[in-house]
């Protein structure tokens, strides 16, 4: 039995081949559209984008019950002594609270089992790189303080770009308040966005989305200068061919330990709208070692 397993919500936008791989669960958001009530990443929602281009309303989505986060601790703690629930930060979404108060009903039903929940220091696809990195962690044996600490130094590490078609959707949304402000700003052009503790940027904007994602790949270099090798995952919402264009110039610029392309979940897709690409990364723990060791710098 692992001293770790790790739980997080479907806004990390893991694949369910990816979550499975590395034993993490993950609690659906759900998100009430054109009538009907989806949890995310579970039931089909059909052609979701097609229908979002067309709506007049948008989706409302909301975080997962309480139950469910308890759910997921249950199965959780199947197969791990210890449970770390990481979620998205709470200025952005009340699924912290909730995976807290599960926490909290959890002490009685699953006594001995400590359940921990933290938020992560980025969002969607770096949502998800955390927690995949928290799961390798917990894979190599580390406690479950130890991969808590691990995920809160991430912040630093974990770097998050994307390049939205427009900012509609995300000011319609009213998750981001300063969306709406910076619409008349990016008219006619592709804004490109980061995010770090719940917070949005907006970094810079390009004419095309060809010439934005090339503007991501130099915002990538200048986070790794040296060129380490880096894990990373490459996101999208609709948009799966400008996504595996991306990934092979992303693996032509880097050495890549881990690279995969992973789609926007409903859930997040509703708040950015389709046609995002983007791409979370870090710099392999490994590969960054080895450049922080004495001499490393000299041989470079």
């Amino acid at each position: 039995m692992r001293q770790v397993a790790i739980v997080t919500d479907s806004t990390a936008c893991l694949t369910p081949e990816l979550a499975r791989e590395h034993g993490i669960e993950i609690v659906p958001t759900e998100m009430l559209f054109e009538g009907r009530v989806y949890r995310d990443g579970v039931d089909p929602p059909g052609d979701f984008y097609r229908q979002l281009r067309k709506a007049h309303t948008l989706p409302k989505t909301s975080a997962p019950p309480p139950g469910l986060f308890l759910e997921a601790y249950r199965r959780a703690s199947e197969r791990a002594k210890s449970v770390l629930c990481i979620t998205l930060p709470a200025n952005l979404s009340s699924t912290h609270q909730s995976a807290q108060q599960a926490a909290l009903l959890a002490k009685d039903e699953l006594p001995g089992v400590a359940i921990r929940c933290v938020a992560a220091p980025a969002v969607a696809a770096g949502q998800g790189l955390v927690a995949l990195e928290a799961a390798r962690a917990a894979q190599a044996g580390m406690t479950i303080d130890e991969v808590a600490k691990l995920v809160v130094e991430m912040a630093p590490q974990v770097h998050f770009f994307a390049v939205l078609d427009t900012l509609e959707y995300l000011a319609k949304g009213g998750h981001v308040p300063r969306a709406a402000a910076w619409l008349g700003d990016f008219v006619g052009v592709k804004p490109i966005l980061t995010a770090a503790h719940g917070k949005v940027e907006r970094l810079s904007q390009a004419q095309s989305k060809r010439s934005a994602v090339n503007k991501m790949l130099r915002m990538m270099q200048e986070r790794n200068p040296g060129k380490l090798p880096i894990r990373a995952l490459v996101m999208h919402a609709d948009a799966p061919q400008e996504a595996e264009e991306f990934l092979a110039q992303i693996q032509a610029k880097f050495p890549c330990e881990s690279v995969q392309v992973t789609q926007f979940t409903p859930v997040m897709g509703a708040h950015s709208g389709p046609g995002v690409v983007g791409v979370a990364f870090r710099v392999a723990p490994a590969a960054d070692a080895a450049a922080s060791a004495p001499g490393a710098l000299a041989a470079r």
